[in-house]
């Protein structure tokens, strides 16, 4: 038997990239045959992480963020981005809720992964049910309902201020309650609570809700034989109480209130009050000095002529009855802080209603 070859002028094998194969040729007589074993492919493309950030927005824009591996590119939708970068970010800046398809292909496969980015511009609901509460006389303590929305609440703004006018953020808070630490005693605060959302949506204004400081309670210092000695608080008397027969006529009451006044200053003399000086100057306008702090609660003379020199210089305590002009009483209460505000804002001091050494100092220069 002759054996005949045939030449074989040229061989073309097509593969997809990244095949492995293999060629056999067997003989039968005259024939050739030839196979091509594929022995493994590529490994199949896999989306790692595919996220959005910030998830939700009212405005502006959110990054894209993807991580691949086993592939060739990496294409995003909506937009018809693409890229040969397997990890990687992209700005988008949605008009609506979008959700965005990302597309890992090597030519012979592919794996998709998704994510959205929530258009929110509806603000939270408002906080509800705000309660301000006196925990000490520096601290008052806030609580109120927890507020609702579509996409969640990320936070609270807390704002305090001396009257509702004058509110101004102080904090922001993660749970439905605030303390308000470091106040002054003897002192009304005002306060209001707003919610945000995840977009930075923010809600109206609460209600607005108040608390008043105590007074600073009095400390003192003991020791006995050998022994230390420390601060505490003094403890309030018993005060008997009289029923009185209030006279009916306007007269008869003045009358009986300037008898009160004078045995209550009789009694702070007794107790050790005593009275911030003041005198007359040549043309017969009162002149004081302040030497104490003063603050809502407390009484004596020098609260009396706080009146007096709020009330000759524009700072009326009251238009008429306790505390106008020759009816200053010795007791300093709401209006007397009321005017001391006013006269703070008039002259660049910290408007507390505290009768501290700033005002007091400025008082006793301009008598």
């Amino acid at each position: 038997m002759k054996k005949i070859f045939v030449p074989i002028a040229s061989l073309f094998i097509t593969v997809a990239a990244g095949l492995l194969f293999q060629v056999s040729t067997a003989h039968a007589g005259t024939s050739i045959t030839m196979a091509v074993t594929v022995l493994s492919g590529p490994a199949t493309p896999t989306v790692t992480s595919f996220t959005a950030n910030p998830a939700v927005i009212a405005t502006g824009s959110s990054l894209l963020s993807w991580s691949a591996t086993n592939a060739s590119t990496v294409a995003i939708t909506p937009g018809g981005f693409s890229t040969s970068t397997l990890s990687g970010s992209l700005s988008v800046s949605p008009t609506s809720t979008t959700v965005y398809t990302l597309t890992a292909s090597n030519g012979s496969a592919s794996t998709t992964a998704t994510t959205s980015v929530t258009l929110d511009t509806t603000p939270p609901s408002v906080p509800t049910s705000v309660v301000a509460t006196a925990a000490s006389a520096s601290e008052i303590d806030l609580t109120w309902a927890t507020s609702t929305d579509t996409n969640g609440i990320s936070g609270y703004q807390v704002f305090q201020g001396l009257s509702t006018s004058t509110l101004a953020q102080i904090a922001t808070a993660t749970q439905p309650s605030y303390a308000n630490t470091g106040l002054a005693a003897a002192t009304a605060y005002y306060y209001a609570v707003t919610a945000v959302d995840l977009a930075n949506n923010t809600s109206s204004p609460s209600n607005a809700a108040s608390a008043t400081t105590p007074a600073q309670p009095t400390s003192g210092g003991g020791g006995g034989g050998g022994g230390g000695g420390g601060s505490y608080y003094t403890p309030v008397p018993t005060v008997a109480t009289t029923t009185l027969n209030l006279p009916t006529s306007t007269e008869a009451l003045q009358a009986l209130l300037t008898q009160l006044t004078t045995q209550l200053e009789a009694l702070l003399v007794q107790a050790g009050g005593g009275t911030s000086g003041g005198g007359t100057t040549a043309t017969g306008t009162p002149s004081f000095y302040f030497a104490r702090n003063l603050a809502i609660g407390m009484a004596g003379y020098d609260v009396q002529n706080l009146q007096i020199y709020l009330n000759r210089h524009g700072y009326p305590v009251a238009a008429f009855g306790f505390g106008s002009s020759g009816n200053e009483v010795i007791y300093f209460g709401a209006k007397t802080q009321a005017a001391l505000i006013m006269f703070q804002q008039a002259h660049g001091i910290r408007a507390t209603g505290f009768f501290g050494p700033i005002t007091r100092s400025y008082m006793n220069s301009h008598s």
